[in-house]
């Protein structure tokens, strides 16, 4: 039996997460009389960021926007992705007031190796992000710091169909009342996305959300569940090691909310537990 150990940091042989998304927003320039705003330091970054992280074997960008979509309409979306080879994971990415940082398993490594084998690479991106940002300790002002699991239960997880896999694969308890089932829905299948939201009691001042439905990965039908942390600044000053550790302590607690969201019999499906040291 594969059951979850205590006090430890491990990683799972089969873990269903497909992308980890460490977000860096900062606030931008409003556009009067418009719901629309810009970054006045856009280019400066970029242009130096891009330069600094070739030093760091990061060297092939890619402009994943059109350029002829004005750039005001692309407040806090990723416009450029930067990686060390074409298609090749970890990346990063640059927009209008934001950085992302992103992992995923790939045909190389098709293992989610855990949370220390990103933080390297995360550490790196922020650092490179306050270093190329024009006079930063006065320009960049932080305002949320957000971080994203996508986790994706299949077949091999016991996925057989939605309603099915939520009452006995996942501890989310979101169902059509029996009379209504019984009486009115034809077949086995009632498509539904629910996200729930809540504070946390452990990460002060950090919210997070649940999205669970129906999707495709890989061409095969499966439950998505996408966990979002986030922690609000509110032009709070912080420093790039402070995001660096909020990142570490939002992963530690996405972590339990995982496990407690995973029922016994899926759990065993992940195949054995690696510590990681």
């Amino acid at each position: 039996m594969t059951s979850a150990p205590q006090n430890k940091d491990y990683v799972y042989k089969k873990a269903p997460v497909v992308e980890v998304i460490a977000e860096v927003l900062w606030e931008l320039k409003p556009i009067l009389g418009a719901d629309l705003a810009y970054d006045p330091f856009l280019d400066l970054l970029s242009e130096t960021f891009f330069e600094e992280a070739k030093k760091n074997a990061f060297g092939v960008v890619e402009r994943i926007v059109p350029s002829q979509v004005p750039i005001e309409m692309l407040a806090h979306k990723p416009v450029f992705r930067i990686r060390k080879q074409k298609d090749q994971w970890p990346l990063y990415q640059l927009g209008p007031g934001i950085f992302t940082a992103n992992i995923t398993p790939c045909s190389d490594k098709p293992e989610y190796e855990g949370w220390k084998s990103f933080t390297p690479t995360l550490t790196d991106g922020i650092e490179l992000l306050f270093s190329s940002f024009p006079s930063a300790e006065k320009h960049l002002k932080p305002k949320a710091l957000r971080l994203v699991y996508i986790n994706v239960f299949g077949k091999e997880h016991g996925y057989e169909n939605q309603r099915q896999f939520l009452k006995d694969g996942l501890e989310f308890n979101v169902a059509l009342p029996e009379a209504l089932i019984e009486g009115h829905v034809e077949g086995d299948e009632v498509l539904s996305v629910s996200e729930f939201i809540f504070d946390l009691k452990t990460l002060k001042g950090s919210q997070a959300s649940l999205k669970v439905g129906k999707g495709t990965h890989k061409d095969q039908e499966a439950i998505i569940v996408e966990s979002r942390i986030t922690k609000k600044l509110e032009s709070l000053p912080i420093g790039k090691d402070d995001i660096v550790q909020w990142f570490s302590d939002a992963s530690t607690q996405n972590r339990a909310i995982f496990e407690s969201y995973v029922t016994q019999k899926t759990r065993e499906t992940f195949g054995i537990i690696k510590d990681i040291k």
